[in-house]
């Protein structure tokens, strides 16, 4: 009788501009394959057919049919592919890192006309802290934890330097006491990125660092400036990011608006003349964030842009940066679609975002927000919050689990429809929609230039 398959659920078919080749991209298995015009057709015949039987398929198309077959562009003819993906989201529900995101404090040296944050609560106490490390320790104590990973966060969390040095210290003991892998990261707005700091960040491990810069000195210091309005943020963080670069994974965050859009660019030319790009062994990887009404509960001063309009410009800016960075960094650069098991780190068994009073929540975005509070450090009793995301499935949602873009969206951002923010309600999907096809032939022009020496002239395979 034979085996039968049939095309997966997830097949795209990218045409490319100019040449006659066709892009094919399974997005559940994150598998790319550039065909030559001789050879696509016979392709695209196999994957139109609805059910194959492999006894039926020719000596001569077989080798083809292989590589769509290894690829996952045909599957089992029984496969169900939405179970792969709910397995997937049931895996991260049930293990998983520690993560930890900490605000030692919601306060902030700057002014930031955008920002979405209430300044309350003060710093940390010791007791909090204290509160927080007994939490960790019986979390590590179950037994089923390999990883800790703690997230620095604010406000601008090096006005509490000694609450970062405290607790660190504590968590790499307990890491070492569980045999658990040791990371940690900081958000910070990069102004007090001193050297000081840098040796701190050092000693605690945190090895990957993000700093924001809004545009060139004069856009940015508008937008960005200090509480007190004396000095420049932007000369600040150009030097105290001269210092961490090399030494740390750097990461750079240009939130965009109307106001700085086409001042954006510019930035690219001023790391490039302070030597950033591929700079030691060190990612350095500037990238576009949208500004938009995070928190429901502050007015936002500024004009947002369209998602149409921020990602179309988002995707110039990643073209532009990978031809300064090159080869050495086109995973950070490239927003290609891989497969995510959720739509972000908030739907995690394990992930808690802590505020200076040791409360926590499920998202970092919502520190500090009045009734969205989902636990304490102090009481292992769950506050009623916690149960939306527990419960959350985007599989719930009938347009999504027909959705081709599902495997790599995975429904967008959870707190945006529990705050049914309209602003944000169909980000995800204007992304992908609108982008894919281009992002996909950046991503082939970047490999193209990765390995010069591959002519193309036979079928080219990525994954």
């Amino acid at each position: 009788m034979g085996k039968y398959y049939k095309p997966s659920r997830y097949n795209f078919f990218i045409p490319e501009s100019g040449c006659g080749d066709l892009l094919l991209f399974n997005g559940l298995r994150s598998s790319l394959i550039r065909m030559p015009s001789g050879i696509h057709p016979i392709a695209q015949d196999i994957l139109s057919l609805g059910h194959l039987n492999l006894a039926s398929i020719t000596s001569e198309i077989r080798p083809l049919f292989a590589t769509l077959k290894e690829g996952g562009f045909m599957v089992d003819a029984d496969l169900n592919e939405v179970g792969i993906i709910t397995k997937r989201l049931r895996r991260i529900r049930e293990s998983g890192p520690l993560h930890l995101i900490i605000a030692p404090t919601l306060e902030c040296n700057l002014a930031c006309k955008y920002c979405y944050q209430f300044r309350s609560f003060g710093s940390m106490t010791e007791k909090v802290c204290n509160q927080i490390i007994g939490f960790v320790g019986q979390e590590l104590k179950k037994g089923a934890i390999s990883s800790l990973r703690v997230d620095w966060y604010g406000g601008e969390p090096l006005l509490s330097p000694k609450i970062i040095s405290y607790l660190s210290g504590h968590f790499l003991k307990l890491a070492k006491r569980f045999n658990c892998e040791y990371e940690a990261t900081i958000a910070t707005n990069g102004t007090l990125l001193n050297d000081s700091a840098v040796k701190l960040l050092m000693e605690n491990k945190v090895e990957s660092c993000q700093v924001t810069i809004d545009g060139p000195k004069e856009i940015h210091d508008k937008r960005r400036g200090y509480k007190n309005n004396k000095g420049s943020s932007f000369d600040r963080i150009l030097k105290n990011m001269r210092r961490i670069i090399g030494k740390s994974d750097l990461s750079v965050r240009i939130n965009i608006d109307m106001d700085n859009i086409p001042y954006a660019f510019s930035l690219l030319e001023i790391f490039k003349e302070e030597g950033f790009f591929g700079k030691s062994d060190t990612i350095f990887s500037p990238y576009m964030a949208m500004v938009g009404p995070i928190n429901p509960n502050r007015h936002l001063r500024c004009m947002t842009v369209s998602t149409s309009t921020f990602y179309k410009h988002s995707l110039e800016f990643q073209k532009m940066a990978f031809k300064l960075l090159g080869r050495k960094q086109l995973k950070p650069l490239l927003d290609f679609p891989y497969p995510v098991n959720a739509a972000c780190g908030a739907l995690r068994k394990n992930t808690y975002a802590f505020d200076p009073r040791g409360y926590y929540f499920k998202c970092g975005l919502e520190i500090g927000e009045h009734g969205k509070e989902c636990g304490h450090a102090s009481d292992a009793i769950k506050m009623g919050q916690c149960k939306k995301w527990d419960e959350y499935n985007p599989l719930d949602d009938k347009q999504c689990l027909e959705c081709r873009y599902l495997p790599f969206c995975m429904g967008y951002c959870p707190k945006t429809k529990f705050d049914c923010n309209s602003f944000y309600s169909s980000d995800g999907c204007v992304y992908w929609k609108e982008n894919l096809e281009d992002i996909i032939r950046l991503y082939v022009d970047a490999m193209e230039e990765i390995k010069r020496q591959n002519k193309f002239n036979e079928l080219s395979v990525f994954f």
